[in-house]
């Protein structure tokens, strides 16, 4: 089968990224026992976790491989580019390829990969979808059955797991799915209310920590050739400081 190019960025392809972020992964989280972390927080089986995370580090930029952002995405690097609302769609696609987890575990990393981009901006994703149109994303999405083959070949081979099969990933998605997976089968989880509400919400910061790290500094790899972290979507220094300000004055015992 003849490889297809896919990109995360300009001039870091797509397998690039996955593998880096999966690498990234076992040396700052699997190494350190990071799921018996969560194992004596909230009771999740540290094997499970593992293979959670594993899913979630991999498929994080699923969206991206959609044909209307690889378009989006240059060649090379000095051209101005953006591939916004693609964690959406990237989540969206694992929702429907996810199979065999505890109901609210795969909501948690659903959720997660949904917020990998917006995080700083509040654990409610479905608020980012009203300005959609501002940012010129894609209310469509399609995959080539030959760009599908290889995801399938890809992923099996990096992350053989019983919870994941990227042969159920969808050639189509849409901004409606997105509205119906956020209104209807998410929207009591991201209630958070209550003991157990607080749980999920923990359980989706677990999951969602090693995704932005990872990220971040997969990129910066490919991007700087460093592992200084690639951040975004964190407020400048100014807010932050301004933030500290308003936090100072209001409790007087913050350093």
């Amino acid at each position: 089968m003849v490889k297809i190019r896919l990109k995360a960025a300009p001039e870091e392809g797509f397998w690039q990224h996955v593998d880096n972020a999966l690498k990234e992964l076992e040396l700052i989280f699997l190494r350190r026992k990071y799921p018996s972390l969560v194992w004596r927080r909230l009771g999740m089986r540290p094997e499970l976790f593992e293979e959670v995370l594993r899913v979630a580090v991999a498929y994080h930029d699923l969206g991206k491989v959609y044909q209307e952002y690889q378009r989006r995405i240059p060649d090379s690097s000095g051209i101005k580019w953006s591939v916004p609302k693609h964690e959406y769609f990237s989540a969206l696609a694992l929702w429907r390829i996810v199979k065999g987890l505890p109901c609210r575990v795969k909501k948690a990393l659903t959720v997660a990969v949904m917020l990998h981009h917006i995080a700083t901006r509040g654990p409610r994703p479905e608020k980012s979808i009203y300005d959609w149109d501002k940012y010129k994303a894609p209310r469509e999405v399609s995959l080539s059955r030959e760009v599908l083959d290889e995801l399938v070949e890809g992923f099996k081979k990096r992350v053989p797991t019983s919870i994941a099969d990227p042969s159920l990933m969808p050639l189509k998605l849409s901004l409606e799915g997105i509205k119906d997976l956020l209104y209807n089968e998410l929207r009591s989880f991201l209630a958070y209310v209550g003991p157990r509400g607080y749980e999920d919400y923990a359980l989706t910061l677990f999951i969602l920590r090693p995704i932005i790290v990872c990220d971040c500094r997969a990129a910066g790899l490919a991007r700087s050739r460093s592992l200084r972290p690639f951040v975004r979507d964190i407020p400048s220094p100014s807010v932050i400081v301004k933030v500290r300000e308003v936090v100072v004055n209001a409790v007087g015992w913050l350093r």
